[in-house]
């Protein structure tokens, strides 16, 4: 009788230790996976946004493509297929892309030519696609990450 007397009493003040435990823990965990999805989703964006700045300037790199709006539209159609929730007003508006040429001179579209025309066969084009991921994000656990842009620059030659 004794020894069933002991037993309860050192069950009874460690009654309810795992709840406490869980209620302290559970929210701590909740905040490093969240914390993690964002992070995780940052650098998922930026490899397609870097995906995205390849795909520009393979664009680019061709003597049919003349016009600046021409890669951008390609970088733009990319991103729309890496991201279908998203309208294509949100992903200009979410979007730049900059044309260089081998000495680092942005190049820009006129009336009467497109830029890629005064880039000669053999020389060097760099796209460089800027991207707003606020656009794109899931969840803003990691304040860090807010308001930040992916910058990605991709060189070619053009053939």
């Amino acid at each position: 009788m004794k020894t069933r007397h002991l037993m309860k009493q050192h069950r009874n003040p460690r009654r309810g230790v795992a709840a406490v435990e869980a209620a302290l823990c559970t929210p701590l965990l909740a905040l490093i996976v969240m914390g993690a999805v964002d992070v995780g989703q940052y650098a998922n964006v930026a490899q397609t946004v870097s995906n995205a700045s390849r795909e520009g300037g393979r664009y680019a790199s061709r003597d049919t493509i003349t016009k600046k709006s021409d890669v951008k539209a390609a970088v733009v159609a990319y991103l729309q297929d890496a991201y279908p929730k998203l309208s294509s007003s949100q992903i200009n508006a979410a979007t730049q892309v900059e044309i260089k040429n081998a000495w680092g001179a942005e190049l820009t579209d006129s009336e009467s030519n497109g830029a890629l025309q005064t880039v000669a066969s053999g020389d060097s084009v760099t796209v460089v696609v800027t991207f707003q991921y606020s656009a794109v994000r899931w969840t803003n656990w990691f304040s860090y990450l807010s308001g930040q842009t992916l910058k990605t620059t991709t060189i070619m030659r053009r053939e």
